[in-house]
């Protein structure tokens, strides 16, 4: 009975499941175990994905009064017809932007996950494999050791100057473009004011894009615990906005519709800014409890070198750009995406003290 307790305990942890949603069903037949494990794996995923939604703070801010020792007393007080009242106007009104925002969120995946598969089409850092699916492409080690100097060069010395000048006087500046993600189109020189102008980053400011005053983001206690400088901050929070797109096209030269928006200019002040910040962030950024994240990976195969070793024991390979990543295995699932011709892909990696990135939820 142990060894079997031990097997299911395995099984719905591997799915995310709780550990008790067969406690309390006495013996069960195989049809009712599938039929229960069934519905709970349902369950489970939906509420993975929902793990941005955050139903609990809503409705506490709909809560009103109280104390320490009795934080819902308004609650306990309330007769049948108040609460039905309170749950169909206050707490759905509370509740409502969450769930939008996540509409908002998984449509723009989709788009971008469209977008993707359009704009792969003929490019020649994938190969075509049989029946569309591509091969996904990686660096070596080298390009790990030789690191962003290795493939940008050097920024200069007037950090301030040289992103200013990456975004407002380079060829490219002015050409619009649409990351997928967000609902608009921008060009590198509006993008600029946006995050360095506080009356511009306010009037953008639509759910679900939130941008931080620089000023205000200076005044962070994560930023001052970091010692992040304002050209690092800057930097982070154009990361965040659509400009991501146009920076991991420097890197990975990829898609070819954004490596020609670029029109030369590889923003390596900015980028340099972007690592630098991120690597400040890591050394005071709490480890998830699992020191899990995940990442995933739809409609793209990946190459030889993650499945066979190398001369020196060796798979895998290098991510040339920043790599998202989320602490939810149901939100990469969604991002490896389903459906025909679709090579799903969830990356676990593992995190350590000096092997880890940096959260920058605080900054959108």
């Amino acid at each position: 009975r142990g060894r079997k307790r031990q097997t299911l305990t395995g099984l719905l942890m591997e799915f995310g499941m709780g550990l008790k949603t067969f406690d309390g069903l006495g013996e069960l037949s195989w049809e009712r175990f599938r039929e229960t494990f069934v519905r709970e794996w349902e369950r489970t995923r939906k509420e993975q994905a929902l793990g941005h939604v955050d139903v609990r703070r809503a409705v506490a801010e709909c809560v009103r009064g109280g104390s320490e020792e009795d934080p819902l007393r308004q609650l306990r007080r309330m007769s049948e017809e108040e609460m039905e009242r309170w749950c169909t106007e206050e707490v759905a009104r509370a509740v409502l932007p969450q769930l939008k925002k996540q509409r908002a969120e998984l449509v723009a995946q989709e788009e971008k996950r469209q977008m993707s598969r359009e704009e792969m089409v003929g490019n020649d850092k994938f190969g075509v494999l049989a029946g569309g699916v591509r091969k996904a492409a990686f660096g070596e080690l080298k390009d790990f050791y030789d690191g962003i100097g290795g493939k940008l060069g050097l920024p200069p010395p007037r950090l301030w100057e040289g992103m200013e000048g990456e975004h407002l006087r380079r060829n490219g500046c002015d050409g619009e473009f649409s990351p997928g993600n967000y609902d608009t189109r921008t060009t590198p020189a509006a993008e600029w004011k946006v995050a360095t102008d506080a009356e511009e980053g306010r009037r953008v400011s639509v759910m679900p894009r939130r941008v931080i005053p620089t000023e205000e983001l200076m005044e962070l206690e994560v930023v001052k615990r970091a010692g992040l400088r304002k050209e690092e901050a800057v930097a982070l929070k154009l990361y965040t906005g659509p400009m991501f797109y146009l920076y991991n096209a420097v890197l990975r030269g990829f898609p070819a519709k954004a490596v020609e928006l670029l029109k030369g200019n590889t923003y390596t002040t900015t980028i340099y800014c972007i690592v630098s910040g991120i690597i400040k962030l890591s050394r005071v950024m709490k480890l998830p409890e699992d020191r899990m994240v995940y990442r995933g990976l739809g409609g793209l195969e990946l190459p030889e070198a993650f499945t066979r070793t190398n001369e020196f024991g060796v798979r895998g390979g290098v991510e040339f750009a920043m790599m998202s990543t989320t602490q939810e295995r149901g939100v990469a699932l969604q991002y490896a995406g389903t459906g025909d011709n679709c090579v799903p892909t969830v990356f676990e990696i593992a995190l350590g003290a000096v092997d880890r990135g940096a959260s920058l939820k605080f900054l959108s």
